[in-house]
């Protein structure tokens, strides 16, 4: 291994094999952009969101060299590589790439053709059980803190996704934070063919209900999974009539929350409830807010 410049290229470390050039360099916003403009907008759309996921990684330092190359062509054009260079010039943190320059046009054929690594893939190798269910979950407790939509879409990193299970976290608050997301995920799995709901929102349910009281929560949401005990003017029975009444109806997590909460709701306050109702327009965040679970 020997130090070359290359003409574009300010390999720190690098060598040759079979016409290829295979290095080490620090790559920065500059050489990102002039990289980028080697790149041919037809190879692969530029995906913003991935982008600004990468960006947001390298901005708070969690950016791992995987050693996963940046690819150049026999006349230094990009042939992959374009969302962790923009994501550099974005975040504005230099990073070190593996850089294999030379390579044939033929390349791009078998390049991004494998499938990304799934935070539930993560979670399976690191021995959790349920891992889809807890991911899911993960995902609409982040939406819950952030004020969205339940409903809301978008993608977030691994990286990201470790920070709201508190994945590490060895505080008190931390393994509090975590348990509260296993244990609701472990008491909703088979529930769900048991009871018309979505089970992410089942889930969440139990996370957000454990959370104001434990055994309201396993009262409420216990008789609602298993229909035992319940007659007619109680809560849980209403809320369990009108899923099942409108079993073949698609609800949005949005609208299964709406009807959740104002059943808890009334529930807790002890009172009696005949029917759950639904608006006929959009329920939005700001519904949610409005019937915020007591």
């Amino acid at each position: 291994m020997n130090n070359t410049t290359d003409t574009l290229i300010p390999f720190e470390q690098s060598f040759e094999w079979h016409g290829l050039t295979v290095g080490i360099a620090k790559v920065g916003p500059e050489l990102a952009k002039r990289l980028l403009e080697t790149y041919e907008s037809g190879y692969r759309k530029y995906i913003e969101n991935h982008g600004n996921l990468l960006a947001n990684d390298m901005q708070a330092l969690a950016w791992v060299f995987a050693a996963d190359p940046v690819k150049l062509g026999t006349n230094h054009n990009l042939i992959d590589g374009q969302h962790r260079l923009n994501a550099v010039i974005l975040s504005g943190e230099a990073q070190d790439f593996l850089i294999v320059v030379g390579l044939g046009e033929e390349v791009y054929n078998v390049t991004d053709t494998g499938k990304g690594r799934r935070y539930s893939d993560l979670l399976r190798q690191r021995g959790y059980i349920n891992v889809d269910q807890t991911t899911a979950l993960i995902k609409l407790v982040d939406k819950w803190n952030r004020g969205m939509s339940m409903d809301s879409t978008g993608k977030l990193s691994n990286y990201s996704l470790d920070k709201i299970f508190n994945y590490k976290d060895e505080t008190e608050e931390g393994k509090k934070a975590q348990e509260y997301i296993l244990r609701a995920v472990q008491l909703t799995v088979g529930a769900g063919r048991r009871l018309p709901i979505t089970p992410s929102v089942l889930a969440f349910c139990w996370w957000l209900f454990l959370q104001i009281d434990v055994e309201a929560a396993h009262e409420f949401l216990g008789r609602l999974i298993s229909g035992e005990n319940l007659q007619s003017g109680m809560p849980v029975y209403a809320l369990r009539s009108r899923l099942y009444d409108d079993r073949d109806i698609y609800y949005s997590r949005n609208q299964y929350l709406y009807m959740v909460f104002q059943a808890w709701n009334i529930f807790r306050e002890g009172k009696s409830l005949s029917r759950v109702t639904l608006s006929r327009h959009e329920i939005t965040r700001a519904h949610l807010n409005s019937r915020m679970p007591i």
